[in-house]
């Protein structure tokens, strides 16, 4: 179940047409820790989110992805917050004609 999509991006960018990453977060608890992790991984490049029950998607362009990055992630060191991820490679795809 889709709870929302929250887009980000700077001005002046432009789309990027190639291949995507997209990388799965399982997130406990929940709240706050999404809101959180959005942001941090909005500084790392990430173009846009997909928030689910249980996490949420991130979206960065393939040519700026580095998993090492997300060592980066403060979040992600919490021992509180439980945060599990894994990527896979996508194709772009024009959401708005898909829709």
């Amino acid at each position: 179940m889709e709870m929302g999509i929250s887009r980000t991006m700077s001005s002046g960018a432009s789309f990027y047409h190639g291949m995507y990453i997209s990388v799965d977060f399982k997130i406990s608890p929940l709240q706050p820790a999404a809101d959180i992790l959005i942001a941090e991984l909005s500084e790392l490049g990430f173009e846009s989110f997909l928030e689910s029950e249980d996490g949420l998607q991130a979206f960065i362009p393939e040519s700026e992805w580095d998993e090492g990055r997300l060592r980066q992630v403060h979040i992600l060191q919490q021992q509180e917050v439980k945060i599990r991820y894994h990527w896979s490679r996508i194709a772009h795809q024009n959401w708005n004609a898909a829709w």
